[in-house]
């Protein structure tokens, strides 16, 4: 009999093969989407080149510094009838100064709207499904679910990842470990995303980190063994009950051949750097970034292909402490503060000195979420993609955006984007910013955010999804951005 070391070590050498070959047939394809609890100020991520655009096209209606971008009671964008595409350089945006190299393989969307999320606080599942969550309850499938059910994206047989996908959030409240807010199965069936950065790290690294968490998938298997064992021995007393059962088999044979995989994968990754165990009770960003680490971690290693990172979503927002890192913000009610963020009140010089330092605060965090994303981009650009000549960056899209829109009460007029990667699976971003007409000016020229994900789940992965959401007589125009992706 075999016992589990030679097991394990023929198992990760076939894994590794499998996924060599897999990728010379066809390319992998992996998705990160991260969202901004209670949204962020657009500016952030506006370079100097679209800001003077934005200036010259308003026909000189001044931007205000002391408001958030879109609630200066003014338009946008001014009027447009086609999309906009600016080559300034995107590292004069305050969010992306950082960005150096991976400046060329990003982009920033801009003047897409959802208002079917209904956006308020904050949209929930809404977002990443163009659909509206009411009471708690999802619409429908949010385009990670949507993603990683796809053979191409998750990849088949020896090659098919252990993991749908990794779902990792903060929220200030530590009993709130597992959250329910972001992600979705489809209407009504709302998935789990884990707020502890232990939990996450347990979950998705551990077992490649730790002869201990290697055990902890053997001990998996062995419960499985024993459920399939006893539902195979059982005899059904009815025809229903014989149907249930077998459905409960192949679960459990689906989740036995998932496990095997998990364990081949970490078998694979004995003796690699990965991340150390993070430690609880940390700040907020200092989280987000463990958070990455651990996703990051996930995607190099083949753990899974789809990730969702939620920074305070979801209502989670409302209690978070940035900590010292953001100066004014420090110690305040989070909630409070977004809402002085527009505020227009008095304008006596000491109140406006405040905003202005408020505003400044806020634009770090929001800088730090950005550049927290990027780490993991710049992982993925310095790992190869294995079978190819790329790296695994060019093979990944990432995204940040709102979890709410363009304010803290928002209309959900418009929810700016940042994207990285995909270069392999045609998205083109170049260091361009393509501005969408808006709402208020665009007419049937203006684009939704679901058209942002008809492209990302249709010809990215090889799919026709052209009515992906709910805006039913309210979408302006089916399909994908053409302006974003390369057909051939």
């Amino acid at each position: 009999m075999m016992n589990r070391r030679h097991f394990l070590m023929g198992a990760s050498v076939g894994i590794l093969a499998a996924r060599s070959a897999s990728a010379a047939a066809t390319p992998p394809r992996r998705f990160v989407f991260m969202l901004s609890g209670n949204g962020f100020d657009g500016r952030v991520l506006m370079s100097q080149q679209m800001l003077q655009f934005a200036q010259a096209n308003r026909g000189g209606v001044p931007i205000s510094d002391l408001g958030r971008w879109g609630e200066d009671g003014a338009v946008s964008y001014g009027p447009m009838t086609a999309p906009q595409i600016l080559s300034g350089d995107l590292t004069t945006a305050p969010a992306l100064v950082n960005l150096g190299n991976l400046s060329s393989k990003s982009c920033v969307v801009l003047g897409l709207s959802s208002r079917i999320t209904g956006g308020s606080h904050a949209a929930s599942h809404g977002v990443l499904s163009s659909t509206r969550t009411i009471a708690g309850s999802p619409g429908g499938p949010t385009l990670d679910a949507v993603l990683a059910a796809l053979p191409l994206v998750r990849g088949t047989g020896d090659a098919r990842t252990p993991l749908a996908a990794m779902r990792v959030g903060y929220d200030p409240d530590a009993a709130t470990t597992i959250a329910y807010t972001t992600c979705a199965a489809g209407a009504g069936r709302p998935l789990a995303t884990l707020n502890s950065t232990l939990a996450a790290w347990t979950a998705f690294v551990g077992p490649l980190a730790s002869s201990d968490g290697l055990a902890q998938l053997a001990d998996r298997a062995d419960v499985l063994a024993l459920a399939r064992s006893q539902l195979v021995s059982h005899v059904a007393p009815s025809r229903k009950t014989g149907a249930q059962i077998l459905q409960y088999r192949t679960a459990v044979e689906d989740m036995t051949q998932d496990l095997e995989r998990f364990r081949a994968v970490a078998a694979a990754a004995r003796g690699a750097t990965l991340p150390a165990k993070p430690l609880a009770g940390r700040p907020p960003l200092d989280a987000l970034r463990d958070h990455c680490k651990t996703v990051s971690a996930g995607l190099r290693f083949g753990v899974s292909n789809v990730a969702v990172i939620g920074v305070g979503v979801g209502g989670a927002f409302h209690g978070i402490d940035y900590g010292a890192e953001f100066g004014v913000l420090a110690g305040k009610q989070n909630h409070d503060e977004r809402h002085n963020y527009n505020s227009q009140g008095n304008d006596a010089g000491s109140v406006i000195v405040q905003r202005q330092q408020r505003r400044a605060a806020f634009f770090e965090v929001w800088r730090a979420e950005v550049e927290a994303l990027v780490s993991i981009a710049r992982d993925l650009e310095a790992t190869p993609e294995p079978g190819t000549s790329d790296s695994m960056l060019d093979h990944t899209v990432l995204v940040y955006t709102s979890d709410n829109g363009d304010g803290h009460h928002s209309g959900a007029s418009e929810f700016p984007v940042f994207m990285m990667g995909g270069g392999a699976l045609g998205l083109r971003t170049g260091g361009r910013t393509l501005v969408y007409p808006d709402l208020m000016n665009g007419g049937t020229n203006h684009r939704q955010l679901s058209n942002l994900w008809q492209t990302l789940g249709g010809p990215l992965v090889s799919q026709k999804l052209d009515l992906f959401g709910a805006e039913g007589g309210t979408r302006v125009a089916a399909g994908p951005l053409a302006d974003l992706y390369d057909p051939s």
